[in-house]
């Protein structure tokens, strides 16, 4: 159970983070898990009329990317990767795995 932040102090983000989000395995990516938001988590309220937060899934750029580093491993071998906003952060984790 978390501690509940007093007035003036900022919640801990990580207690929040793994008592609000469930921990899914990305589509087509199942090596990889990152904390979603979904509908009992109340983040969906921060969604305007004709989108969802952005971070809230994993963009199809950054699933493709994710994909191609998994399957191509070597393109990120011993190199540093620089992650630019590439959707949710299912390019990076495969990089880093690899690098």
């Amino acid at each position: 159970m978390t501690r509940t932040a007093r007035a003036g102090e900022l919640p801990d983000p990580t207690a929040f983070i793994r008592d609000n989000l469930w921990l899914t395995p990305v589509p087509g990516l199942s090596a990889i898990s990152l904390y979603r938001a979904h509908p009992a988590s109340g983040l969906w309220r921060l969604a305007t009329a004709d989108a969802a937060p952005y971070w809230a899934y994993v963009w199809s750029g950054g699933a493709a990317l994710a994909r191609y580093v998994v399957d191509h491993p070597k393109i990120v071998a011993g190199r540093r990767v620089l992650h630019l906003r590439a959707g949710g952060g299912g390019g990076p984790i495969p990089s880093a795995q690899n690098s």
